[in-house]
């Protein structure tokens, strides 16, 4: 037997995401602007890798990842997980 799955939303749902759909573009510029804070904090030293500049790309930043070594920070591997 084939399970039948019904994914309509209900009104309330509805009405929360119109809502949050007006609120998109603004919510995306503050994860892009947010995006570079780690490596503000993280200014003069080098044991950090970012992501390569890819400017050309339109992105909201959902995830930044950002390579960390640190023994150049002075702190023991275990201590920084």
């Amino acid at each position: 037997m084939t399970a039948v799955y019904n994914f309509r939303l209900t009104d309330i749902q509805g009405a929360v995401g119109v809502i949050q759909l007006r609120k998109l573009d603004a919510l995306n510029q503050r994860r892009i602007d947010n995006a570079g804070l780690p490596l503000c904090w993280a200014s003069g030293h080098t044991g950090h890798k970012a992501p390569d500049d890819q400017s050309w790309l339109q992105t909201c930043f959902p995830l930044y990842p950002i390579q960390i070594d640190p023994e150049k920070f002075g702190w023991k591997k275990d201590d920084f997980i």
